[in-house]
């Protein structure tokens, strides 16, 4: 059993729940089994059959948390030759969150903001215990993930600070 405490900051330190890796549920298809590919084709439907905005940005975190526990699974089986793949996977899930997240109005971005605060703090948890406790060449591309991935939702929310400065951003984006 392995414990691994995290503090993560979003405009303030508050402490999570401690992490144990055998509490982790990992998905029994991965990128290795022979029908890893139906999985991929049902998510992709599911997220082009999904026309409410909020709901398509819940389905990204969704996904992005697949993928983690999928980056797990792989790690536990020591099978590496897919973690880039699923890291790539699971930053184009947050790109499409801070996209569609970008060009909601005010009564629909309190929801889906605060479930990704929550969904990254947890992947990050994850990710982190992943990269200390895998191989040099998985920890390096690991860890270079999250500095990006982290670096893009802080700068994201940070944004998000002020009422006024919403607007300012959207035009950013677009």
């Amino acid at each position: 059993l392995i414990i691994f405490p995290q503090t993560i900051a979003f405009g303030q330190n508050r402490q999570l729940p401690e992490f144990r890796i055998d509490e982790v549920y990992i998905p029994r298809f991965l990128p290795s089994h022979p029908f890893y590919f139906a999985k991929i084709i049902r998510d992709n439907l599911k997220l082009f059959f999904t026309f409410d905005r909020v709901e398509k940005t819940q389905l990204h975190l969704d996904l992005a948390n697949k993928r983690v526990l999928e980056i797990a699974g792989l790690v536990q089986k020591g099978n590496s030759s897919q973690i880039d793949n699923l890291l790539e996977n699971y930053k184009k899930n947050w790109v499409s969150f801070f996209n569609l997240i970008s060009e909601m109005n005010l009564n629909e971005f309190d929801q889906p903001a605060q479930k990704a605060r929550r969904n990254f703090a947890k992947q990050e948890q994850i990710l982190n215990f992943l990269a200390t406790t895998s191989s040099q060449e998985i920890n390096q591309r690991i860890k270079v993930t999250l500095v990006v991935q982290e670096e893009e939702f802080n700068r994201f929310f940070s944004e998000f600070q002020g009422i006024d400065k919403i607007e300012e951003f959207k035009k950013g984006l677009l």
